[in-house]
């Protein structure tokens, strides 16, 4: 298993991979190993590592990848056996990543703390739609800025036509 680990890590940290799901591997504390090694990947825009049963431990190397890796756009971890304490973590630490736009929640998980954490559903409540409304201004911050370059854009090129017709313009004199 360490190998694979360990090739695994190989492959994340030599490559450009844009995409990389180890979804249902069941990998469960072996996957931390190869987390960390992601925590300052340039090129990969999506993580799926749904299905891992990585536990709280593997939850500090989620919520360490999202404090610290600025690439990353979307990520999936549900049925990873969080605790409530994990997920707060995880979302706390959201409100300081503004290129994450598509961190679904973990329903499974949350499933499992409703039976573990039955006094704490209004804070798990607050939680989902704290971690929603992260994700949306986001995603509007992309946005915005998509559409602040077009205006760069078409700004440029209406400078680049004045200075045309103005040489044009120069020229016939």
């Amino acid at each position: 298993m360490q190998r694979t680990i360990s090739a695994l890590k190989d492959l994340v940290i030599d490559s450009n991979l844009e995409y990389l799901s180890i979804a249902d591997s069941k990998l469960k504390e072996n996957t931390i190993d190869f987390l960390l090694a992601l925590t300052y990947n340039a090129s990969l825009k999506m993580l799926d590592i749904r299905g891992n049963l990585m536990g709280d431990t593997g939850a500090r190397v989620i919520t360490h990848i999202i404090q610290i890796n600025r690439h990353l756009h979307t990520l999936f971890f549900d049925r990873n056996l969080l605790s409530f304490n994990s997920f707060e973590d995880i979302v706390n630490a959201m409100e300081e990543n503004y290129t994450i736009q598509y961190l679904p929640i973990p329903i499974t998980d949350i499933i499992l703390m409703r039976i573990t954490e039955k006094d704490r559903m209004e804070k798990i409540q607050i939680l989902m739609n704290k971690l929603d409304s992260i994700c949306t201004r986001n995603q509007q911050q992309r946005e915005n800025l998509n559409s602040n370059d077009s205006s760069l854009l078409t700004t440029a090129a209406n400078l680049s036509r004045e200075i045309n017709l103005s040489w044009e313009n120069q020229q016939q004199l």
